[in-house]
């Protein structure tokens, strides 16, 4: 999803005429996990970002649950209620955060994307889940865009509280505005998204608080930084890894989720090398999340209470173990390009 401001800078007469269109619907954005439930045949399918919430993302796969809490609780509560789901719309878009399935959208057999907050919001009743915010649907007031148009002119985009403030003062009046604006963190809130209706297709941009893109980049650097201060530490323990895959029967399980917890768990079975491996992660970050790390109920039993004793080193080295040899990769590799060849050849080895 593009962000509106940056379709203003490039085209800003197209945004002033999307911004004068007698029905737009606003709804509160939120850093969410994307989840889609797709109803194709009688039959429910999960699926991801698909950044148009016109469209289904990519199908959900092993190694998606394996890192994530939120698509497997909201997984688990479409499960409970197969049947809510199964007749009328072709499929819904969930964000998941705080343990809240925030219905989005929805799509039924014809095709038609459903704008109406109200039947949006019927839909989610019916379905025992909560609905993202809307917080203005119909024409702009000139006031409004206004407002808008000042903000993308100027390049700068209210932070924190008071990006919160302008939104009540600007969609505050409307009679479904939220009683408190959902976010994951407590003081500031992700931004809006801007559903349009241009010749029946819906065109969608967001506004982002300038502290959620900063927040986002940091992350990024400071990864990025983290890896390359321990740069040799990463480098010897993937030499291990590699070293152990090269001289094993490493296809021990048709299932990749599977064939990784077996590998993992004879590698560390040798004393020395499960020494020098809890050694070296010592060093290195420890992903503490339990959001989107390894969620250990997804293991098989003996790796899952081998974590749960080992502790939290260990199960960093299986996540860095499962994020190396789960696919191969033809860029973006993890030291070079000439140690990445060897870790395809691996993965894509016939016995």
């Amino acid at each position: 999803m593009e962000h509106l401001i940056d379709i203003y800078n490039k085209k800003p007469e197209i945004v002033e005429k999307l911004l004068s269109l007698n029905n737009i619907k606003v709804n509160l954005k939120v850093d969410g996990k994307p989840f889609q439930v797709l109803v194709e045949d009688n039959e429910i399918h999960y699926h991801g970002r698909s950044g148009d919430e016109s469209h289904i993302g990519p199908e959900i796969d092993e190694y998606t649950r394996l890192f994530s809490k939120p698509i497997n609780y909201a997984i688990s509560k479409v499960e409970e209620n197969k049947e809510l789901y199964l007749n009328n719309y072709k499929f819904y878009t969930f964000e998941v955060i705080n343990e809240k399935m925030l219905l989005t959208a929805v799509v039924d057999f014809d095709n038609k994307f459903i704008e109406s907050a109200d039947e949006i919001r019927t839909i989610a009743d019916c379905l025992g889940t909560d609905v993202m915010p809307t917080l203005w649907e119909g024409k702009l007031t000139e006031s409004q865009i206004d407002s808008i148009i000042n903000i993308l002119e100027s390049g700068i985009v209210p932070e924190k509280e008071e990006l919160i403030n302008w939104v009540n003062e600007q969609f505050g009046e409307y009679e479904h505005f939220p009683e408190t604006l959902i976010s994951a963190a407590d003081d500031f809130i992700e931004g809006l998204v801007f559903f349009f209706n241009v010749d029946d297709k819906i065109v969608e941009y967001k506004l982002v608080d300038p502290t959620y893109r900063e927040l986002m980049n940091e992350r990024k650097k400071n990864n990025e930084l983290e890896f390359e201060n321990n740069k040799d530490v990463y480098e010897s323990i993937y030499n291990v890894f590699v070293d152990f895959a090269e001289n094993t029967e490493w296809n021990k399980n048709e299932n990749k989720i599977q064939n990784l917890q077996e590998n993992f768990e004879e590698m560390m079975s040798n004393p020395k090398t499960y020494n020098k491996l809890m050694n070296l992660g010592s060093k290195i970050k420890i992903n503490t999340s339990d959001t989107y790390s390894i969620q250990v109920e997804r293991l098989n039993e003996s790796l899952a209470k081998d974590i749960k004793r080992r502790g939290n080193i260990y199960k960093q080295l299986f996540e860095n173990f499962v994020k190396l040899f789960y696919k191969p990769k033809k860029r973006g590799f993890v030291i070079s390009k000439e140690f990445q060849n060897r870790v395809n050849n691996i993965i894509e080895r016939e016995s």
